[in-house]
């Protein structure tokens, strides 16, 4: 988890990341615009096809009711009835007998009731008489003796307002039914009454619709409720419904409130929906109608243009992705290129090409990073330049003051030492002196004298100049063997004779660097020197057996500041390369590679 955390994010992922929001983004705020868009649209087409059909089934329901009352107007102040009520009236067997009257005599009433189907049932009542017949059926026309008690509220309704009156539905348990009645001969002290019994079929027939493709798709219906909050028509989902189900749904309690208009609302089956409801017109009725979809098929359309716009959005996603990678990789690869090329030149390579050619911002910054390179690469030149002169000036100025000091040791202090000696040992003759002390000044005069000669031979060798780097080397390899007992094993083919003095001062000193190394640090007994000329360059390698280090410490140790690093600035200085090789307890490989022909070298 901490390096998840401590894990950089490329500006290749950041600018992927960006585009990829902001597209997202937009495509989101776009498609949940549309989708509300289509839903608000969609809902108001819904709503609009809702009205429509409610106010198509209320204009319907309406003239229906509007055509019965004609209807019971018509036939209750025709001859026909009236003359009727006076067969009913005259004729007290046709009550007891119970039998029917012959239609035929009434060609009026039959063509009637056999073009109209909405009626049911006909009643007459005449003071306390009340006969009844079916206008369909087997039974049509059989004149039936009815209880007027029935029609007791009616009548009575009929006679306070002496016209057409409407009553609600009502059910005897059996059946539900609806009147309407009107007197006979209105004006008049008439005891007659006329009372149509509407088929409850024909306001269904109007209202009831189970067809997918009327607009109202599976779940639409319309219907009427009453004041007392049931069901006037047959609903689509409950059967036997009319006066037995209960709506109390905020569309019938708003229309009744005679408050028109749509809502989404919970119906009497408490499932939402999308609701367009208004009274109907009906004289003597309190009814309301309503027209309803169920929310969810309503919004069938939606959802599928909600999964497009899903769908949708994923491929847009996925393209803006791809688009976007591709740019940001545009965006990122010459900033890469800057940062891989800033690194190599941090590293010391000023020559890292960079393919960056373009017209903006990122092209201006590869031509000022290419100005800063070799502006870099021109310092660095003429800063090295002035460290390996300067090292050389100071290495050349040890070389002489060391010739200087070898030539007075020499010169001056050698020969004063001898000249000593000599005095002294012209002294042997004297009787007087003490031969032990003499013995011991001459010695120590001895040991002085050699010791000057070993400081100005460290100092310049003399061999060097006499006889060249292969003896002088020689003379190296056998200290080493004579003072420290160490096996040295010396190879030496094909060295020019001709070396400038510069590469046999620098070898040699190079060659008593790794001689001091061995001594002091490595605990070996056996050595290998090489040194070989082939191609126009001088190989120079020394092997030893002894203890080695660990490679990675070879800037660290003491033992490196003070001589692998003098062999390497003095290689350096040369123009060549030294490699070495070393393992803990295996010892330890130096290889040195120098140039014959170098600018330095034709300086000297």
């Amino acid at each position: 988890m901490h390096l998840l955390m401590k894990r950089k994010i490329l500006i290749t992922e950041k600018l992927v990341l960006y585009f990829l929001l902001l597209g997202i983004g937009v495509a989101v705020i776009i498609s949940i615009f549309y989708y509300y868009s289509s839903k608000d649209a969609l809902l108001s087409r819904t709503f609009d096809q809702l009205t429509s059909l409610r106010i198509e089934k209320k204009n319907r329901i309406e003239k229906f009711f509007s055509e019965r009352n004609n209807d019971v107007i018509f036939i209750s102040r025709s001859t026909e009835i009236k003359e009727l009520f006076g067969l009913i009236n005259s004729d007290d067997s046709l009550y007891k007998s119970k039998t029917g009257f012959n239609p035929d005599k009434r060609g009026f009433l039959n063509l009637f009731f056999q073009n109209e189907t909405s009626f049911e049932k006909v009643i007459l009542v005449s003071g306390k008489h009340c006969v009844s017949f079916n206008t369909h059926g087997t039974d049509r026309f059989i004149l039936n003796i009815d209880d007027a008690h029935k029609y007791n509220g009616l009548i009575e309704k009929i006679r306070e307002k002496n016209d057409i009156v409407l009553e609600d539905l009502k059910t005897d348990g059996k059946e539900t039914f609806l009147n309407v009645g009107a007197p006979v001969s209105p004006g008049d002290s008439t005891t007659d009454y006329l009372i149509l019994q509407i088929n409850i079929e024909s306001i269904n027939s109007i209202m009831y619709e189970n067809n997918p493709h009327n607009g109202l798709g599976k779940s639409g219906e319309s219907y009427l409720v009453g004041e007392d909050f049931l069901m006037r028509s047959t609903s689509r989902f409950h059967d036997n419904s009319v006066l037995n189900t209960s709506v109390k749904s905020d569309g019938v309690k708003n229309a009744l409130d005679n408050k028109p208009g749509t809502a989404i609302i919970f119906d009497y089956r408490n499932i939402k929906v999308l609701s367009s409801f208004s009274k109907v017109n009906i004289n003597g009725l309190n009814w309301v109608i309503l027209a309803e979809i169920d929310f969810e098929e309503a919004m069938i359309t939606i959802h599928e243009i909600r999964n497009n716009i899903l769908g949708l959005t994923a491929i847009l996603s996925l393209i803006i992705f791809i688009i976007a990678f591709l740019f940001s990789k545009r965006i990122s690869r010459p900033i890469i290129e800057l940062k891989d090329a800033a690194q190599n030149v941090g590293k010391g390579n000023y020559n890292t090409p960079i393919s960056i050619n373009r017209g903006d911002e990122l092209g201006e910054l590869a031509d000022s990073f290419r100005l800063m390179s070799e502006q870099i690469r021109a310092k660095t030149e003429e800063l090295e330049i002035e460290k390996m002169n300067r090292l050389q000036s100071m290495i050349d100025g040890q070389e002489s003051e060391r010739q200087r000091l070898s030539r007075e040791l020499h010169d001056s202090m050698g020969q004063s030492l001898i000249a000593l000696k000599l005095r002294i040992e012209n002294l042997d003759d004297c009787h007087n002196c003490n031969e032990t002390k003499f013995t011991g000044v001459k010695k120590l005069l001895d040991d002085t004298i050699d010791e000057a000669r070993r400081i100005s031979n460290n100092l310049m060798p003399a061999v060097l100049k006499e006889f060249g780097i292969e003896t002088a080397i020689k003379n190296l390899c056998d200290d080493l063997k004579n003072q420290k007992q160490i096996e040295v094993m010396f190879d030496c083919q094909n060295v020019p004779a001709n070396l400038p003095d510069i590469i046999k001062i620098y070898v040699f000193r190079i060659s008593q660097e790794a001689f001091n190394n061995i001594i002091k640090h490595s605990g070996a007994d056996e050595v290998s020197v090489s040194l070989y000329s082939e191609n126009n360059y001088l190989y120079l390698s020394f092997e030893d057996n002894g203890t080695g280090f660990i490679e990675k410490d070879i800037y660290s140790s003491q033992l490196n500041k003070n001589g692998l690093i003098n062999m390497k600035e003095r290689v350096k200085l040369l123009g060549g390369e030294i490699n070495i090789k070393s393992e803990s307890g295996r010892g330890t490989i130096i290889n040195i590679i120098i140039p014959l022909k170098t600018d330095l070298n034709e300086k000297n």
